[in-house]
């Protein structure tokens, strides 16, 4: 258990990484506030789960922090679903400009 923990946690801190580098890139290039607003979330909820995640191991895995574990797991795959989708509709709102007007009489 002890290599299975610590090759999760590897991943969780890569995951981390590039969530923080993602966000820094986003906010030099000027993105919209809720998709700001989302990576911070994401980063958040990512410490969060991390936190749960050492804490939980450190303590002998109990049974509460398994469960609050596994809610913190959700909660960071929707953060990071919402952020891609948000980030993906607002990146097209700004660049994409109508060609065509279309008017019904």
């Amino acid at each position: 258990i002890t290599q299975v923990a610590q090759v999760h946690s590897a991943a969780v801190w890569v995951f981390l990484v590039v969530a923080i580098v993602t966000l820094v890139r986003l906010r030099r290039s000027g993105t919209a506030a809720i998709v700001d607003r989302r990576a911070r979330f994401l980063v958040g909820a990512i410490g969060v789960q991390g936190a749960i995640g050492y804490t939980q191991y450190v303590t002998g895995v109990p049974p509460a922090l398994v469960m609050l574990h596994i809610a913190g797991s959700i909660t960071v795959w929707i953060a990071a679903l919402v952020f891609l989708l948000d980030m993906t509709a607002h990146s097209m709102e700004t660049t994409a400009a109508p060609t065509d007007v279309v008017t019904v009489s």
